[in-house]
């Protein structure tokens, strides 16, 4: 674990001194909402704010672009009745994506580590371990993003989070976030 936490932290400093002054640095800002697509899904919705910032790197290979973010992430459930449960966190990740496509970006982000919040959670400290071993409330998302006029964006993306719920359980959701760029 120690390893993947060393690797994002060269990353976003190789981003960082990579970017030579004037380039095009991107901040992202977006809100979103997931829910849920799987049969074990009932009512489950993630609420999600993050803000990115994204480098140019591998000119060589094309437009791609690397960085670091911080998401703030509420994931719950509800029935008519009552709240089932509700957790929440802060979350810092590690963000790449492709803007190589003429009509479309292409990207992803992950959370590494951070710390939750909520009645429900097993855990207050989450950190991205690797597969099923991955403590507390963690999002990983894959998306497709489509630039607007004026600086805005739209993406769906599919989201594989880690809920933190005990025992750790895992659930995918498609989401459709907004978003500005500068």
């Amino acid at each position: 674990m120690k390893y993947l936490v060393w690797f994002v932290f060269c990353v976003c400093w190789v981003s960082e001194a990579v970017a030579a002054p004037g380039e095009n640095t991107e901040i992202q800002l977006s809100a979103g909402q997931g829910f849920g697509v799987s049969s074990s899904v009932n009512g489950e919705t993630l609420t999600q704010i993050q803000v990115a910032r994204l480098h140019p790197v591998f000119r060589d290979l094309g437009s791609f672009q690397m960085g670091y973010g911080l998401r703030y992430s509420s994931f719950g459930a509800d029935s008519l009745l009552s709240r089932r449960y509700s957790v929440g966190a802060i979350n810092l990740g590690f963000h790449a994506s492709y803007l190589g496509l003429d009509w479309v970006d292409l990207g992803v982000n992950i959370d590494v580590f951070g710390i939750a919040t909520g009645s429900d959670v097993g855990h207050r400290t989450n950190l991205l371990r690797g597969g099923k071993s991955d403590l507390g409330f963690l999002n990983s998302e894959f998306y497709v993003m489509k630039r607007l006029p004026h600086s805005t964006f739209v993406r769906i993306a599919f989201m594989h989070v880690a809920t933190g719920i005990q025992p750790q359980t895992f659930v995918d959701l498609i989401g459709l976030s907004i978003g500005l760029i500068w």
